[in-house]
């Protein structure tokens, strides 16, 4: 068959001073509003890196926010590879431009006869898939269960307040009494709130420490679940690694600390990830929090190959 071009549709391509470039864009920031296009120019996108760029569909990485996005993304780009595939006359077109030259054909079935190796994934998935396939790196067991945070919770609290808080050895002893007395505790809704507070990245209010003038409920509470948390935090720690047990949560936590540079150097992990992907596109980039942006940081903006 012979070489056809293929009109690239996008503006991410054709706006005029800002199109992006393979040859010169290592890095590049794609803002646009509801409606505009973005899904159809991360499709052209995946084009550009398999027909321009040659690469194969493993060494790309494409994230977004939400297992629906992630099927929608996945069934649209496997449409649009089989479309252009079926292309067999040339667009009239001046502007930019794919050739599907004989030998792009050929990567380009490949790539469709490979699809199910491209990863489509949430940033949950990926930190997922990057324990498991990179145990040595991640110094991880090779097979981990994910639970979620209010399975452990309340096995951890019973556990300190059985330990610690009941017999009055613990900083919230005292706090803890006072508001049973008061009929003001509920263990399980106790639990519930800790949960939620083990899963907030930013600072926690009150902080340490305790005054002396603690007197309504409410605030007694408050110091109650703030003296509480580093003790919880560390318990469920203690029965995740004895059942080898992640959280969502932890799973990010555990990718962010070992792509972190060593002695000045990339880490294991960052170098292994950087060699599996050469590039990586994310989707609703400014939904990420600051320890998903330190991976992406770390393992892509910081490597001289990848993208």
């Amino acid at each position: 068959m012979n070489s056809v071009s293929i009109r690239k549709h996008s503006n991410l391509f054709r706006a005029s001073g800002h199109a992006f470039d393979l040859q010169r864009d290592q890095h590049a920031v794609v803002e646009a509003s509801a409606g505009t296009g973005k899904t159809f120019a991360l499709e052209e996108l995946v084009l550009e890196f398999l027909l321009e760029a040659r690469l194969e569909a493993r060494q790309l990485l494409l994230m977004t926010f939400t297992e629906k996005a992630t099927t929608e993304l996945r069934e649209r780009i496997r449409s649009r590879l089989t479309t252009v595939l079926q292309t067999d006359q040339s667009d009239n077109d001046d502007g930019p431009c794919w050739t599907l030259t004989p030998d792009a054909r050929t990567h380009l079935q490949s790539a469709l006869l490979e699809f199910e190796t491209l990863p489509v994934l949430t940033i949950h998935g990926f930190c997922n898939r990057v324990l498991t396939e990179f145990a040595f790196e991640n110094r991880q067991l090779f097979h981990h269960e994910v639970r979620g945070l209010h399975q452990h919770v309340p096995e951890a609290l019973r556990t300190l307040l059985r330990r610690e808080v009941l017999p009055g050895d613990h900083l919230a002893s005292a706090l803890f009494q006072e508001l049973a007395l008061q009929d003001s505790i509920n263990v399980q809704e106790l639990a519930k709130d800790l949960e939620t507070l083990l899963g907030h990245s930013g600072p926690l209010l009150p902080e340490p420490p305790l005054p002396e003038d603690v007197s309504t409920p409410k605030e007694q509470y408050a110091w109650l679940l703030r003296l509480l948390l580093p003790d919880i935090r560390n318990e469920v720690h203690r029965l995740q690694t004895e059942q080898g047990t992640l959280d969502y949560q932890d799973m990010i936590q555990r990718v962010y600390e070992n792509v972190q540079p060593q002695e000045g150097a990339p880490s294991p992990l960052t170098q292994a990830l950087r060699n599996r992907y050469q590039c990586a596109i994310v989707d609703e980039f400014q939904d990420t929090d600051p320890l998903q942006w330190g991976i992406f940081r770390e393992v892509f903006l910081k490597g001289d190959t990848t993208r």
